[in-house]
């Protein structure tokens, strides 16, 4: 026991085998008016078989890639991670290219870039996806890209892969709108084996940061709270956790 005034005793937080990974199928994929444009384009046939699929980060951009690769039998590479030795095989068959616009280190100002999404030798990682383009082309084989903004934005150095990148046909994921706001707590929760009630819900959603990033990190923290405090998810911890996520 604990004398009043006195710090509540901290829990050391240990991996639990029967937590359940993020669900990643496409009847996982939460629907609303943010993302069902990019759902229709994604599933429709696109031009030249080639498409880009763009929204901000965390909006599921990848959770849609990989339903597509699965559905297509595809295989799924991170921009950064592609070798020029293996792009005549990739582009035998559908492909799914991740992450194009991380190749460079971020511009000034820009959000940073992960060391994993940035390429060791960005030209090299350049040419390998300039020839895969090609080959994809030359086969007629699906290619997919991904990236936070249109392809015009993707910081590319090499002048012919700019201008093939600059043709391709968009699916953009916009902003969350309230719907899929709230039905990305309760999955999100879910996939954490958090149990929240509609009080909970409803109180974050009065100061939550309104985008797929900012609900992650609010869930993260809940999480992490939880488990080393060993409090139940409450309104009140909710009001905690968004005081303490406040800018200073």
């Amino acid at each position: 026991m604990t004398g009043e005034g006195e710090p509540r005793p901290q829990q050391l937080v240990l991996p639990v085998a029967g937590v359940r990974p993020p669900a990643q199928g496409r009847e996982d994929y939460l629907v609303s008016d943010s993302n069902r444009a990019a759902i229709t384009a994604l599933d429709a046939a696109w031009p030249e078989n080639r498409l880009a699929l763009i929204g901000p980060p965390g909006c599921g951009k990848t959770h849609l890639a990989r339903v597509w690769a699965a559905e297509r039998g595809a295989v799924l590479r991170r921009a950064a991670a592609l070798e020029p030795g293996e792009v005549a095989a990739l582009a035998g068959g559908p492909v799914a290219v991740e992450d194009v616009d991380r190749l460079h280190a971020p511009e000034t100002g820009a959000a940073p870039a992960q060391a994993a999404d940035r390429a060791v030798d960005p030209a090299a990682a350049e040419r390998a996806l300039l020839h895969l383009y090609n080959l994809a082309a030359a086969n007629r084989q699906p290619l997919l890209l991904t990236g936070r903004r249109a392809p015009t934005q993707w910081r590319i150095a090499l002048p012919d892969l700019a201008s093939r990148l600059a043709t391709l046909a968009l699916a953009e994921i916009s902003p969350p709108d309230d719907a899929l706001l709230s039905s990305l707590v309760i999955k999100l929760c879910a996939d954490r084996q958090l149990r929240v009630g509609p009080k909970v819900v409803t109180r974050l959603m009065r100061g939550i940061e309104r985008s797929h990033a900012g609900v992650a990190q609010m869930v993260a923290a809940l999480d992490e709270v939880s488990l080393t405090e060993g409090r139940t998810i409450t309104p009140q911890l909710a009001t905690e956790i968004l005081n303490r996520m406040k800018p200073d």
